[in-house]
């Protein structure tokens, strides 16, 4: 959903329509916290059932995006599409906006979807060994993995083992159901601040998740060994405003990331990828949660991933390409180097 999307909207409006996914998303788990509260699982499963057909019935409706309709050459498919999704007047003036700028490269390496002759027989294996495909692959997978050590999935899909490991006082279903209110208020923060850089949320995100668990951690260890601890709400707000700086970038970023760093010619490909390899890293960390609290404790464990949180905002401070508000042009020279990179101010 992010690669579609990020291919059938201007640039300037791209950071604003992929707030929806994770708003959705974010209602979709809060929908089912609440079904759970009424109806057995398999009545859930099966309202589940129905909406996954509906989703699979609904991609024939979809159309292929403009982008990828021009790389291979299908100029007038892509002109009608935009028409169908009425964003032809959009692309126009935002095309027009960055006119006077225009950031020009001498990119030797470049992979898109206007190849020379020359590079265009060459095999298409050989598009992967590419600067600008071989970075952004190793930048989004180091993202993944700051990402999923942070335990945010842990907390998302284990919520109630992880309330139990960290002796939440509270009903695991009340405080599940706070944590799933998080995650919608955390999604429409994240759409609130589309304006923001992208750069600037991730380091926000996890500097605040960080101290979220600093604080968890710290109330354990205090009250270690206490039979009821005091200030029971200092851990349930704790998970809470976690969960809240989760979904204001760390959760959703690394997979918006991907549909806006790789070329035309192997983005859906890499995507694939990349993707796929943090789907293994989320089931890996979730399926090996329960072996790490039983060897080490659930205070070391919180704290590894605090330390992840503390790596996400030096991966954005140092590493993270800002992605906001620009072409896919302009981010690709972010992958070149600068002694092969020209700009030229066009009047």
């Amino acid at each position: 959903m992010f690669l579609y999307i990020s291919e059938v909207t201007p640039a300037n409006l791209r950071p604003l329509y992929v707030t929806l996914v994770t708003m959705t998303v974010g209602l979709g788990m809060m929908a089912e916290c609440i079904l759970a509260m009424f109806f057995r699982c398999q009545v859930i499963s099966s309202i589940m059932l129905a909406l996954c057909v509906v989703n699979f019935l609904t991609l024939f409706m979809v159309p292929e995006p403009p982008m990828w309709l021009r790389a291979k050459g299908r100029a007038a498919d892509a002109d009608e599409v935009d028409r169908w999704l009425g964003l032809g007047h959009i692309m126009h003036e935002s095309a027009t906006v960055a006119a006077p700028s225009v950031v020009v490269a001498e990119r030797p390496n470049s992979v898109d979807a206007n190849l020379s002759p020359t590079a265009a027989s060459l095999p298409y294996w050989s598009l992967f060994l590419r600067r600008n495909v071989w970075l952004p692959t190793l930048i989004t997978l180091l993202f993944f993995v700051c990402q999923q050590g942070s335990g945010v999935y842990v907390l998302l899909f284990y919520s109630m083992d992880v309330l139990r490991d960290c002796r939440v006082p509270w009903d695991s279903n009340t405080v599940s159901l706070f944590l799933s209110v998080a995650r919608v208020m955390g999604g429409l923060g994240f759409a609130a601040m589309h304006r923001v850089p992208r750069r600037t949320l991730v380091m926000v995100s996890g500097g605040c998740m960080a101290v979220s668990l600093l604080i968890v951690v710290t109330y354990m260890r205090t009250f270690a060994g206490v039979q009821d601890p005091p200030f029971a709400m200092t851990l349930i707000i704790a998970f809470v405003m976690f969960m809240f700086f989760a979904l204001l970038a760390i959760l959703p970023m690394p997979w918006i990331l991907c549909g806006e760093v790789f070329p035309m010619a192997v983005k859906g490909v890499m995507n694939g990828v990349v993707q796929t390899c943090g789907y293994v890293m989320w089931f890996m960390i979730c399926k090996i949660y329960p072996s790490l609290i039983s060897n080490f404790g659930v205070e070391i464990v919180w704290s590894i991933f605090a330390f992840f949180c503390i790596l996400n905002v030096l991966f954005a401070l140092f590493i993270m390409p800002e992605t906001k508000g620009k072409s896919l042009d302009e981010v690709l020279l972010y992958f070149e180097p600068q002694n092969k990179i020209k700009k030229i101010i066009i009047p």
